[in-house]
């Protein structure tokens, strides 16, 4: 049951974020990436906040005030580093590749846990293959060169893997949804940073944006970042971050529903080998004596 729960959260984190890809890519119209991010981080804590106030209590933070901190700062750090990327590399990389090489990390993290010294089963191996193969179906263009934007999507790749790891090393042990809070306020305090420095954000324009904005800092923000934190309470990274990688099958089918942009067969089966890899993440992996 608890495996299902799982899996049921991760699930819907990565759909809301699927369909999130749309509300990025309209932000990018109004307002530069950190601008972007700045506000979106802001609305994502002052949609967390009054339920952290309401329904736990300041003595439960303050028993774990070392982890929250430390494992918020870090997670913060990393959700900072990936999700600028991200959206930075929306202005160069048609949506299909960004969306493909961003979710990279499905790789980047079962080779990690392998280099530290855990051991996917061959189901999840082959899994990783099958999603890799998936994933290039689905991405807008038949190949993929190295252009400065898909860098970016190559460094955001490895951002979220940090990102997966730590959220592993730190949600068994805290609260998560005051994890989820530090690590937006973070984000928000650091993409303010960025804004501030690198950007003359046109607050009109900010106002005019306010849907994405909206969508972007409570459904795929406070609600998808506390789902995940849930759904890898004691789950495999490996695991987790395959079905993570279902984002990319979500927001295939969000661009067809929402802009009207149709799947052609191969983008079809690319989404049918996507869900076939995440059914083969349930079968169990072992750990290197």
């Amino acid at each position: 049951m608890k495996r299902g729960f799982n899996v049921l959260c991760l699930s819907l984190a990565t759909a809301f974020w699927g369909l999130s890809i749309v509300s990025q890519a309209v932000g990018n119209r109004y307002m530069q990436p950190f601008t972007f991010n700045a506000v979106r981080f802001v609305i994502s804590v002052a949609a967390l906040v009054p339920a952290l106030l309401v329904f736990r209590s300041l003595r439960d933070f303050a028993a774990q005030k070392h982890d929250l901190l430390k494992g918020g700062a870090l997670c913060g750090a990393a959700l900072f580093f990936c999700i600028n990327l991200q959206q930075a590399s929306l202005q160069y990389v048609p949506a299909g590749n960004a969306i493909f090489i961003c979710s990279l990390y499905m790789v980047l993290v079962p080779v990690v846990k392998y280099l530290t010294g855990t051991h996917g089963s061959p189901a999840l191996w082959l899994a990783v293959a099958l999603a890799c193969a998936g994933m290039w179906l689905l991405s807008a263009a038949g190949g993929l060169s190295l252009s400065f934007g898909e860098g970016l999507c190559l460094a955001c790749a490895a951002g979220y893997t940090c990102h997966i790891l730590l959220l592993e090393r730190y949600a068994p042990s805290v609260d998560c949804f005051a994890l989820t809070t530090v690590q937006f306020a973070v984000v928000a305090a650091l993409s303010a940073l960025g804004m501030t420095l690198l950007e003359s954000p046109d607050w009109n324009a900010v106002l005019s944006g306010w849907r994405p904005l909206l969508y972007s800092g409570v459904i795929s923000g406070s609600v998808a970042y506390s789902l995940q934190a849930l759904g890898q309470r004691g789950y495999d990274a490996s695991a987790a971050s395959l079905i993570l990688s279902m984002e990319t099958v979500f927001g295939a089918v969000g661009a067809w529903l929402i802009l009207g942009e149709a799947m052609n067969s191969r983008e079809i089966s690319g989404c049918v080998l996507v869900l076939i890899a995440v059914l083969l993440t349930q079968l169990p992996a072992r750990k290197i004596a």
